[in-house]
Formats: structure tokens, C-alpha cells, sequence
């Protein structure tokens, strides 16, 4: 991956020194889990200091952002102009339009696009290209999970509703949430741990009521007091 150059506001937080994207990224957050930016009720949203208000120009910000913010602050290393000052409509929605293989790039350039509306049936790809990934994941306790699901007894612990479906294993299907995020600190346990239906599961990650949400939860459910 070619290294970019942060400039302006970014250099303010990470330096100016070219880095490949996925370094530049991992250092912004590696800033505000330092600074503990991230809202304590809303861990999707982040807090600005100083340095990422000159970033995002707001006081806070959705971490689903974070990419865009970003990439307005990075060019090529031979490049010596500012890709947003210099980019007409039609060329960011051109690079929105590019596919990617990242799925947070991926729902950032979907809301774009559908902020501007998406007036074309686009054509698609008939052989989409594959890539290879490196991810990170947490080591998980299968007893906790095992637990948790039978312990709903096949009604999400949310809505109070009856599983959708069952699996084909002839299990309820609902999946395990972690109240407070394994990446923001939280437990794998059962007090940091509730069975949800996928829908409220996204509920509890993408909503605009997820806070109100996730405190419904919490004072349902006695072990996550």
C-alpha cells in the first residue's frame, strides 16, 4: 500500500510523515482512545478536543465518519495540492462510486451516495474482484455465549420478542451483544452481555435511539446493573 502524506489538521494529530492508510487510521484512533474521546453513553460517537474539532469542524462526530475526515487530509506524496478544496461534485461522487473491499468505507461512500440521491441503476460488477484481509478479533468465552442465548430462552432480551427464526441446528437464532464494546474496554461476560434478534442488534450499534435503547436494556435485564 503507497503511503500518503497527512497535512493540515491531520498532521496536527499524527505528524506529517507519509504512511500507508490503514496506519493513518490506526493512529487517529490509537489519539482518541489516548485522549478518551469516545462518549462514555455512546461509544459510536466521538468527543472533539481542540485538534479533532480543526479535523471534523464539529464538537462531536459519528466514528463512521472518521474515514471521510480523514481522507480530506491525505494526498500523495509527489501531490502537493488539497484533494477536497480542488474536487467538483461529480468527482467525489465518482470516488464514492469506486467498490472497496472496506466495509466501514463501504457504508460511508452507501450514505453519501444516498444523500445525493442514486437517480441511475448503476451497472454493478457481474465478477467482483477478491482480496485478501488482515483483521484483529477478540479471544471469546463460549460458555459466556452459551449461557447467555439459553438463558433467553429464545426471546430477544430487547424487544421481548420470539427468536425469527431457528438455525439449522434447530436453535432460536439470536446473537450476543456486548453492552459495552470489547474494543471500548468492556467484559466477556454475563453482566456486559444480553441475546438480541438481529434487529435490534443493529438497533443497538446504528440507531439514533440506540442510548435510549441500551439503557431500556440495562434496566431489563438485573445482571447488567
Amino acid at each position: 500500500m503507497l503511503p500518503l502524506q497527512p497535512y493540515g489538521p491531520l498532521a496536527a494529530i499524527i505528524g506529517d510523515k507519509p504512511l500507508p492508510r490503514t496506519e493513518v487510521t490506526s493512529r487517529v484512533w490509537a489519539y482518541i482512545k489516548k485522549n478518551r474521546l469516545q462518549d462514555r453513553r455512546n461509544a459510536r460517537m466521538i468527543n472533539s478536543d481542540a485538534k479533532l474539532r480543526d479535523l471534523s469542524r464539529q464538537d462531536q462526530f459519528d466514528m463512521f465518519e472518521l474515514t471521510r475526515l480523514i481522507n480530506r487530509y491525505l494526498r500523495h506524496v509527489d501531490d502537493t495540492s488539497s484533494p477536497a478544496a480542488d474536487s467538483s461534485d461529480d468527482e467525489l461522487r465518482a470516488a464514492d462510486e469506486e467498490p472497496t473491499a472496506d466495509p466501514d468505507e463501504l457504508d460511508l461512500r452507501v450514505r453519501r451516495l444516498r444523500k445525493r440521491a442514486v437517480e441511475t441503476q448503476p451497472p454493478g460488477s457481474k465478477q467482483p474482484v477478491r482480496v485478501e484481509t488482515t483483521t484483529s478479533a477478540y479471544v471469546r468465552d463460549p460458555a459466556v455465549k452459551a449461557w447467555v442465548l439459553e438463558n433467553a430462552n429464545g426471546k430477544c432480551e430487547l424487544c421481548l420478542q420470539p427468536a425469527p427464526f431457528t438455525d439449522a441446528q434447530g436453535f432460536p437464532f439470536l446473537e450476543v451483544h456486548h453492552v459495552t464494546m470489547l474494543a471500548d474496554g468492556g467484559a466477556d461476560t454475563i453482566s456486559n452481555a444480553a441475546a438480541l434478534c438481529p434487529n435490534c442488534h443493529r438497533r443497538l450499534h446504528f440507531a439514533n435511539d440506540c442510548t435510549a435503547a441500551a439503557a431500556t436494556l440495562r434496566r431489563r435485564l438485573q445482571r447488567l446493573r
